[in-house]
């Protein structure tokens, strides 16, 4: 994963010098606060395609993963 790549503090430096940050700035947003939780790491996600044939099975694959 990208994620992998980074080392949290590399991540929060890179963040705070951003242009998203600026922004966030502006709008008197706690910037520790911000920084911590967009830098931080979610959940694998992926989208099913209802339209196909084998949804019914792919729901099912996906709830014995625990999804």
């Amino acid at each position: 994963m990208g994620y992998d790549l980074w080392e949290e503090g590399e991540l929060k430096t890179l963040a705070k010098d951003s242009l998203l940050t600026k922004l966030v700035e502006t709008l008197d947003i706690d910037i520790e606060k911000w920084v911590s939780s967009a830098v931080s790491v979610l959940p694998e996600t992926l989208r099913v395609t209802t339209s196909r044939s084998d949804i019914e099975w792919t729901k099912q694959e996906l709830r014995k993963m625990g999804g």
